[in-house]
């Protein structure tokens, strides 16, 4: 009976206006995938049993029309993925607009909010591209929700009994520890995403072959991590840095721990070590030239621990951290 149904809906309906581009109509959400192309899932299961469209329910998986579809044996796919999560980057923006109108967030059709949500659009854009966002992704209505998912954990707002928007995500929990008793700080950090975004998400790929595990990590989000670790990836800046420290008589040893890649490993190990960007991420401008001063040599171990986990660590709190774990090992 779906054979039959498919092929009626082929013959009298697929070339009526109403349903030429039915797939781009939000009201459909899932299909039937068959024979190269694509069906309406409640409308043949209406056809096949004669049942109104309104008695069918629809949804993933357990919804009467695809359950009734998939029984038959027929593949149903979606139209469009869900939006992804908030990332940090966009809940540090969102925060820094909630806390400068904490008092009074700007309406959902405010100049405030539709500019936020337009720059939350071209911040996806730059660090994932275009795929895997519908529509309605970080339209106005979805920026003004977020705003009130933040009042459920602001005590000037939930002291008087109210409860804000309580269906938040888990990352606006983690964003408001952070950021929201130091507002100076989450709008420096905003500002900093702004800049950065305006001038530099040219350079940006969503291809970049970054370290998932040390962008995804950065207190400040992944946009501003990988114009950090860009810059210190420079080649022309990093020998720059190496020639500076053979010239004024040094070795290329890591700043935190000496290791000395030519002494462990020989010739193979001559001229080697990686460079860290010592400028707090916050503070990065767009375009600015980044001085050799910015940079510390250090070994792969070092670096990669200073980057493995919010917040990433200076270069004195990765010696302190050796040190304290030094005396441990003396004192076992």
């Amino acid at each position: 009976m779906v054979k039959i149904a498919m092929a009626r809906f082929d013959a009298d309906l697929r070339n009526r206006k109403e349903w030429q581009q039915w797939e781009k109509n939000n009201a459909y959400r899932y299909a039937i995938a068959n024979a190269g192309r694509r069906y309406p899932v409640k409308q043949i299961v209406s056809i096949a049993s004669g049942i109104p469209l309104a008695e069918f329910s629809g949804g993933a998986g357990g919804g009467q029309a695809n359950a009734v579809i998939e029984a038959a044996g027929f593949q149903v796919v979606a139209l469009r993925s869900r939006n992804p999560d908030w990332t940090r980057d966009e809940l540090i923006l969102a925060l820094d607009l909630y806390l400068r109108h904490r008092s009074a967030p700007p309406a959902k059709d405010s100049k405030e909010v539709l500019n936020l949500s337009a720059m939350l659009n071209r911040l996806s854009a730059a660090l994932h591209g275009e795929v895997g966002r519908e529509h309605t992704f970080r339209n106005a209505n979805g920026v003004y929700m977020k705003l009130m998912n933040f009042r459920r954990l602001d005590p000037e707002y939930t002291r008087t009994g109210k409860k804000g928007l309580t269906r938040g995500g888990a990352g606006d929990d983690s964003i408001w520890r952070e950021f929201a008793s130091d507002p100076a700080r989450c709008l420096q950090v905003a500002a900093a995403i702004a800049r950065n975004l305006a001038v530099e998400s040219d350079h940006i790929s969503p291809s970049d072959s970054d370290d998932d595990d040390l962008v995804d990590e950065a207190p400040e989000g992944k946009l501003l991590a990988r114009v950090h670790l860009r810059r210190e990836r420079n080649r022309r800046l990093v020998d720059s840095k190496k020639r500076s420290v053979v010239k004024a008589g040094g070795l290329l040893v890591c700043e935190i721990c000496g290791f000395n890649f030519k002494t462990e490993y020989g010739d193979r190990g001559d001229g080697f070590i990686e460079c860290h960007h010592t400028k707090a991420l916050e503070t990065l401008e767009p375009g600015s030239k980044t001085h050799v001063r910015d940079l510390a040599l250090v070994c792969s171990n070092c670096h990669r621990v200073i980057h493995r986990r919010r917040p990433w660590l200076t270069i004195d709190e990765m010696r302190a951290l050796l040190q304290r774990r030094t005396n441990e090992i003396v004192l076992e």
